[in-house]
């Protein structure tokens, strides 16, 4: 859905449009249950993470000033629930940064071609899985990504060269 389309929709259910709301909620439904599905990897979680990425959604709606910003900060509330869950279970989500150096060039298209990226994606740490699902399935940039995990804009880049690395490594062994 176009930007604009998208802005519009949040402006209406600002406004109390109850059916643009749940528009809004039906357009974003399936990019974030296959975000939270790409990091936990459970279908079940992702499904009650994404009812609770909704109901805060919901509640805090009317705090969002720039309807056009809708996207990240959606993602957003989306990483964080799913993180602070994975946290809470105990589940490693910690990402070794000092493992790269952080201006390292993204090189993208040095990923291999004939991959099954989603399924190799769920093979490498959840930090670069993160990173990896929102760029090269979601269609992020950087910054949009920088942005949505609240993280530098080195950070995404060392995750993401990680992440690429891996991947080429995993492929290899195939």
């Amino acid at each position: 859905m176009e930007d604009s389309a998208l802005a519009r929709l949040v402006l209406l259910a600002q406004a109390g449009k109850r059916s643009e709301l749940d528009r809004l909620f039906g357009k974003i439904q399936q990019p974030i249950f296959r975000y939270i599905y790409g990091i936990t990897k459970d279908v079940h979680l992702a499904e009650d993470l994404l009812q609770e990425v909704f109901m805060i959604a919901f509640r805090k709606l009317w705090l969002l000033e720039e309807p056009k910003a809708f996207m990240t900060w959606i993602y957003r509330i989306a990483s964080r629930v799913t993180f602070r869950h994975l946290r809470k279970k105990k589940v490693p989500v910690v990402f070794d940064v000092s493992l790269l150096e952080e201006q390292v060039e993204v090189k993208e298209d040095s990923l291999p071609l004939d991959i099954d990226l989603q399924q190799l994606i769920s093979q490498v740490t959840t930090a670069s899985r993160t990173v990896l699902f929102l760029r090269f399935i979601e269609k992020k940039s950087l910054k949009e990504i920088s942005l949505i995990l609240e993280i530098p804009l080195g950070t995404v880049k060392s995750r993401l060269n990680y992440g690429i690395s891996q991947l080429q490594k995993i492929n290899a062994k195939n």
